[in-house]
C-alpha cells in the first residue's frame, strides 16, 4: 500500500480488518492453470490435492462435510458442477475418493481443461449417523406389501407419514390402497 498520511491513511486503515460474524457454509479452493490440462493423471492429481485440502481445512475446522463438489472449466470456458451427498465426514481418504469419482463424470481428459476446484458444503460439527431403521427415503422405496383394509380412510391412516429427501426435507406422503371388488 505504500506510505499513506493524512486522510489516505485513515480511509484505508478503515477496511484492514474484516471479521466474519457467521457460521461458515462451506469451503473450497479452485485453481486457473496457466496452459490447459490434458492429461488425466495431472488433473486426477490436482482434484486430489485441492480435496486434501478440503479435507485439511475440515479438521482444523473441528467440522464436516455431506457435499463434496467439484468444479471443472473446459478450454472453451464452459463450465461445469458435480456433487456427492452422503453421511457427513472429514476423512481426507473419503473425501479425496469422492471428488476423484466425481471426476469421472466429466469430459476431463477428453477435453482440455482450465480450471479445477474442490468444495465441501453441508457443514456440521458432528458427524450424520443414519438410524438403525431408516425410513425409506421415497414412497416407491416403501415396502411392496400393504395392508388390505376396508376403507380408504383406513388405508390413508395406515399408511401415512413422514418421508425424508435426502436426509434433510420432510415431506407429508399419503398412500392409497384401491382395493379390489372381490378382496376380503
Amino acid at each position: 500500500m505504500g506510505n499513506l498520511d493524512g486522510p489516505e491513511r485513515s480511509r484505508v486503515g478503515a477496511v484492514l480488518a474484516v471479521v466474519a460474524e457467521h457460521e461458515p457454509k462451506s469451503s473450497g479452493s479452485e485453481n486457473t492453470f496457466a496452459h490447459d490440462l490434458s492429461d488425466i493423471a495431472d488433473i486426477r492429481d490436482e482434484i486430489g490435492a485441492m480435496a486434501r485440502d478440503a479435507a485439511s481445512w475440515l479438521s482444523k475446522q473441528a467440522l464436516y462435510a455431506r457435499t463434496v463438489t467439484i468444479k471443472v472449466r473446459y478450454h472453451d470456458f464452459t463450465t461445469i458442477t458435480r456433487s456427492h451427498t452422503e453421511q457427513a465426514t472429514r476423512d481426507e481418504e473419503n473425501i479425496v475418493r469422492r471428488a476423484i469419482a466425481l471426476l469421472a463424470k466429466t469430459d476431463a481428459g477428453a477435453r482440455p481443461v482450465r480450471l479445477l476446484g474442490v468444495s465441501v458444503h453441508n457443514l456440521s460439527e458432528t458427524p450424520f449417523m443414519p438410524p438403525d431403521n431408516p425410513q425409506p427415503r421415497l414412497p416407491f422405496e416403501a415396502p411392496s406389501v400393504l395392508p388390505v383394509l376396508s376403507t380408504a380412510e383406513n388405508a390413508i391412516s395406515a399408511t401415512a407419514g413422514i418421508w425424508m429427501v435426502d436426509g434433510m426435507i420432510p415431506m407429508q406422503c399419503y398412500v392409497i390402497v384401491n382395493q379390489m371388488p372381490n378382496a376380503k
